[in-house]
């Protein structure tokens, strides 16, 4: 599955926590590349020679436009027709990406695969064993609350796995647009130009 997927991890800082994750990729025996996108005020340094990861500095992040030309860069790099984006406080299940990447190998008319966050208070009746996170967030202070932020916030690029195509021509239009007020027109503008493959 190597050849199908990268994983990309947006750095503002907290190095410690991007330690704690790459540790935990490696337990998990990642064989997925790994994009470390840095836009920290120092750069990240570190050694994994288990994990294929590409480091990638783009300047301190100063506002979100900044962040988007930092992802917008990052995703050029991908050569894989899946891609996930996930935070350094975040810990995933590779269990539930490899289930994600064979639900859009055999369902073509997907564009992205959005699953749960365990553990699951608010609805238990949903299956979790294809979680792609196995814990909550460090930032959250209750699980609920992340589940909420997954539910609810259009604005997450988190919680799912994308299409390459479709999430790199997003942050091409949101660079462009040099946008650093994350307004949900632009963002759902964006997104909508995207599926339709209006980059």
């Amino acid at each position: 599955m190597s050849d199908l997927l990268t994983l990309i991890v947006p750095l503002l800082g907290r190095h410690k926590l991007t330690d704690r994750v790459l540790s935990n990729l490696d337990k998990q025996r990642c064989e997925f590349k790994i994009i470390i996108a840095d836009g920290s005020q120092s750069q990240w340094s570190g050694e994994y020679k288990n994990l294929d990861i590409e480091y990638f500095y783009n300047g301190f992040d100063h506002n979100i436009a900044q962040y988007m030309n930092k992802m917008y860069g990052a995703f050029q790099r991908v050569k894989t027709p899946l891609s996930m984006v996930f935070d350094n406080d975040d810990l995933v299940d590779l269990a539930g990406i490899r289930n994600g990447i064979h639900f859009l190998s055999e369902k073509l008319e997907y564009s992205t695969y959005r699953n749960d966050v365990r553990p699951l208070h608010l609805t238990p009746n949903i299956q979790i064993d294809d979680s792609l996170y196995t814990e909550a967030s460090i930032e959250q202070e209750q699980a609920t609350d992340r589940l909420r932020s997954a539910l609810h916030n259009f604005n997450s690029f988190n919680f799912s796995i994308f299409r390459t195509p479709i999430v790199k021509c997003f942050f091409e239009i949101l660079d462009a647009l040099n946008n650093d007020d994350f307004q949900l027109f632009q963002k759902g503008w964006a997104y909508i130009s995207a599926i339709f493959g209006k980059c």
